[in-house]
């Protein structure tokens, strides 16, 4: 299975399987409206936006953090930054 990203390139990637019974709890409202009118056996391609899954961007939830202490070779645009430190000996 393909996926086409909100770029435009393609990417392979398995296919997703997802279980749940409908009509059961409560769903993302992208994913109500597809299943209302689906019957058994459809195929359905989705695309649920960010917002109704992880709620509204909040930029006041944004940090710029200082460059200064970060490990330089691991700095790369649009790719998540990650370092761990190191726990002292004793706590």
């Amino acid at each position: 299975m393909k996926s086409r990203l909100p770029d435009g390139t393609v990417k392979d990637r398995p296919e997703d399987v997802m279980e749940f019974v409908y009509g059961t709890e409560r769903q993302v409202p992208t994913l109500e409206n597809a299943f209302s009118g689906a019957r058994v056996g459809d195929r359905l391609s989705l695309r649920i936006p960010a917002s109704e899954i992880y709620g509204e961007h909040d930029p006041s939830m944004v940090r710029a953090i200082p460059i200064k202490g970060l490990i330089r070779r691991r700095l790369k645009q649009g790719q998540y930054y990650r370092q761990m430190k190191k726990r002292e000996q004793g706590i």
